[in-house]
């Protein structure tokens, strides 16, 4: 489910509702009165389809601990996320298209960017179909940034893909690909298509460090058909990284 598009009084007022302020101290706060947080508080908890604080905190909590006051320009949320792997029939080269569909929480976006983190060679790189305007090299991951041709406002949703190409670095060993939630995801969907039988596949799930089994989650699902593995995760805990994994 998408989180709501709250007003900036509405998102103001989420911090003093999970901290359990009374109505009267809210209203002190803001200078408003107690009436007036009562008819904000009843619009936020119908966009939360609450109908209680209490029955709405956890996602309250969630929703500011996703998007802290004043940390960004622009609040986004994936309604998906579609991470499609394919690995040559010699085992060198890699190929990467990660797509996600974007929703427009709060604020303006004019610019995207995807990182990618390999410590071998990088090459055929594309951002949303065309070259990264800016590419920048932070040791451990690379970032590739790009101007959109139009920016998108509260409410807007668009796509935004990176394409690549990874030359192998140690083919005759093992490989792995990895997704950690940061932004809030509604679907996560990783597949890789695989040339020959791997000698072992691994599916691993990383939960504020400490791996949880695929068959204990009941939002995860992961499936093999033939050379291809598949793993979905339906809204996925921001932190937790989901990795697969193989050896030749």
């Amino acid at each position: 489910m998408r989180p709501p598009i709250l007003t900036t009084r509405q998102r103001e007022l989420l911090e003093f509702l999970a901290a359990g302020a009374t109505r009267n101290e809210i209203a002190q706060h803001f200078g408003i009165s107690p009436e007036t947080v009562k008819i904000h508080t009843r619009a936020i908890l119908e966009k939360f389809d609450a109908k209680t604080v209490r029955d709405a905190i956890e996602y309250i909590v969630a929703y500011i601990t996703a998007y802290p006051i004043g940390e960004s320009d622009a609040d986004i949320y994936f309604d998906e996320i579609r991470y499609l792997i394919s690995v040559s029939g010699n085992l060198n080269t890699t190929t990467y298209d990660r797509h996600h569909r974007v929703f427009v929480l709060r604020g303006t976006v004019s610019e995207i960017d995807s990182s990618i983190d390999y410590p071998g060679e990088i090459f055929d790189v594309l951002l949303n179909g065309g070259p990264p305007d800016k590419t920048e090299n932070f040791g451990k991951y690379i970032k590739y940034s790009k101007v959109l041709d139009r920016s998108y406002r509260t409410g807007d949703t668009f796509e935004r893909s990176l394409h690549c190409k990874t030359q192998a670095y140690r083919p005759e060993y093992s490989q792995e690909v990895s997704n950690t939630i940061g932004t809030p995801v509604g679907k996560l969907l990783m597949r890789i298509d695989l040339p020959r039988p791997p000698a072992t596949f691994n599916v691993m799930v990383l939960d504020r460090s400490r791996f949880i089994s695929v068959e204990k989650l009941a939002n995860v699902e992961f499936t093999q058909q033939n050379l291809t593995y598949q793993i979905v995760a339906n809204s996925p805990t921001p932190g937790q990284k989901f990795t697969l994994g193989w050896t030749w």
